[in-house]
């Protein structure tokens, strides 16, 4: 036999133990880094959705406001409001005629009261109402207006 065939019938060479060890090691420590960059990518999409959740809304909220403002026929009292109120302020809140209202078949150009609304800022609730009047019946309309 020659030298390059007797190398051929040899078995392979089994890996030692601490090759075996330091092959843990760094796999250990390349699975761990992975798991920490998706820790942070995990998170940041959390951070990122309750950002973008939170500017639709305000968004939303601020064109519903603005619809309702340039809608109205009248602006009537207002009165101001603070972004930092005490528990014993009152919020913001203006009044306004939103116009006939063609539904009830009063298009008489004058204002009544189911015609107006009060728009609302309540500090302690942190929520913008709007208070409408409504009557049960045509007949307590017609009385009141």
């Amino acid at each position: 036999m020659t030298a390059a065939t007797s190398n051929l019938a040899r078995p392979p060479r089994a890996f030692t133990f601490a090759e075996l060890i330091i092959g843990l090691l760094l796999l250990a420590i390349i699975g761990g880094a992975t798991a920490a960059v998706a820790a942070a990518m995990s998170r940041g999409w959390q951070l990122g959705a309750s950002s973008a959740t939170s500017s639709i809304t305000i968004t939303r909220t601020l064109l519903r406001i603005q619809d309702k403002i340039q809608r109205a026929k009248a602006l009537g009292q207002w009165r101001g409001g603070s972004l930092s109120p005490s528990p014993t302020d009152q919020g913001a809140a203006i009044l306004f005629w939103r116009g006939d209202d063609s539904a009830a078949g009063d298009a008489d150009g004058q204002m009544q009261l189911e015609e107006t609304q009060l728009l609302e800022h309540d500090p302690a609730t942190k929520e913008l109402v709007i208070w409408q009047i409504e009557y049960p019946s045509d007949a307590q309309r017609a009385l009141t207006n």
